[in-house]
């Protein structure tokens, strides 16, 4: 039987003016010139079996300013119970009016498999740093299952 790495994720935005997180500041739009996370991000696993997962996220960020913006991209994989279990993070300069993309591979050891029955949820959390400040976050869930086609 040949297994396929499938993905299975629910997507949460969260951005909030009031909200702390870290050891930065959420800022609003206005605040951070409309700094964000322009699409969910493409949350992919080109590798997996029972000892290691590789997760890749492709994260694209817009920005609405007249002007460039330097951008830190920080990528949190948190399994079920919320432990931090991988971390990537990644500079990236976005023009003005535009938009730009980062791919971040995480690894992830020993992945639990999850069931249409029983999934075994991970969070994947997006946080965008403009220098000390958070200007967006954005949390997508993610389940590592395997599917089969067709016997060997």
């Amino acid at each position: 039987m040949k297994l396929t790495p499938t993905v299975f994720r629910r997507i949460f935005i969260s951005l909030s003016a009031l909200c702390l997180l870290g050891a930065g500041t959420l800022l609003s739009a206005e605040s951070a010139g409309a700094v964000h996370v322009a699409d969910d991000p493409q949350i992919k696993i080109p590798f997996f079996d029972d000892r290691r997962a590789t997760v890749v996220v492709e994260t694209t960020i817009g920005n609405e300013s007249k002007h460039a913006k330097e951008l830190f991209v920080e990528t949190v994989l948190k399994d079920a119970q919320g432990k931090e279990v991988s971390r990537e993070e990644s500079g990236l300069k976005v023009d003005a009016m535009g938009q730009g993309s980062t791919e971040q591979w995480l690894n992830l050891r020993n992945p639990q498999m999850g069931t249409p029955e029983k999934p075994h949820l991970y969070v994947v959390h997006t946080i965008i740093w403009m220098g000390s400040d958070i200007v967006d976050t954005h949390e997508s869930s993610l389940d590592v299952r395997a599917a089969a086609h067709g016997a060997e």
